[in-house]
């Protein structure tokens, strides 16, 4: 863990509210409106737009957890964490769960796991420390490799279940409730590595 860490770690409530004032004076200024907020955050930024969400009311459209920060979270850890309670929509993506850097167990409404969603990812094959902070970064080659892809993968007994995906709804409602729940996805080691 980075020393600068519990730094971060407390700032995050701060960093939160100064986000959902930001929101408040775009809303304020006709700028847009909060169901047309979409908020993405990264590690304990996906905290921050979590909190920023729960300050907000109406709450925002929808939040994009990738890869939330798993230390200092969970487990009677602090409780100023995203979940689906901070949005009208949340989804997340998991590339480094299992007890390693991010947060486990589903917290929005759709929660995504590549490859299982823990140690390790594709490029990352072993379970040193340098390996989970590479899968802990990987998430946005997860991201982009998932979201032309219509298949995603819903575990069924020892195997995993393809089904079709259909992610596309108004940018103010999210997906409909047919997509709600855990999906499993094969990420491929190389982004433009096509079918």
């Amino acid at each position: 863990m980075n020393v600068q860490y519990p730094n971060s770690l407390s700032s995050v409530p701060l960093a939160s509210a100064d986000v959902a004032n930001l929101v408040d004076a775009l809303v304020a200024a006709n700028v847009t409106s909060k169901p047309q907020v979409h908020m993405v955050g990264y590690d304990l930024g996906a905290h921050v737009a979590g909190s920023a969400g729960s300050f907000m009311s109406p709450r925002p459209g929808r939040i994009t957890g990738l890869d939330a920060a798993g230390p200092g979270y969970g487990n009677g850890g602090l409780d100023n964490w995203l979940d689906k309670n901070d949005a009208v929509f949340v989804d997340t993506i998991h590339t480094c769960g299992g007890g390693y850097l991010g947060v486990d167990g589903e917290y929005g409404h759709v929660d995504f796991y590549p490859n299982k969603g823990t140690v390790p990812q594709p490029t990352c094959e072993d379970t040193t420390t340098e390996s989970n902070y590479r899968t802990h970064y990987l998430f946005h080659n997860n991201f982009a490799n998932s979201t032309s892809v219509k298949t995603a993968y819903l575990p069924y007994g020892t195997t995993w279940f393809p089904i079709i995906t259909n992610m596309e709804g108004k940018s103010d409602e999210g997906p409909g409730s047919n997509v709600i729940g855990p999906y499993y996805l094969r990420a491929r080691p190389q982004p433009n590595n096509r079918p």
